[in-house]
């Protein structure tokens, strides 16, 4: 792999990094503190859902 598509795809990560944490800040803020796990997890995932980013929410296996 050549330098270009290196940098590339290290800018691309680091878009998508930044664009997550943003919704998982836009989460919190609407949120607040103090709430279980899951309520963050389901507003995470309308969040994500709401900018177009895609994702595979957590599953337990049996």
């Amino acid at each position: 792999m050549n330098h270009r598509h290196t940098a590339a795809a290290k800018e691309k990560a680091n878009e998508l990094s930044r664009e997550v944490i943003g919704a998982a800040i836009e989460v919190h803020r609407h949120l607040g503190p103090g709430l279980l796990e899951n309520a963050y997890q389901v507003c995470l995932c309308h969040e994500l859902t709401l900018r177009g980013i895609p994702f595979r929410p957590n599953s337990i296996y049996r």
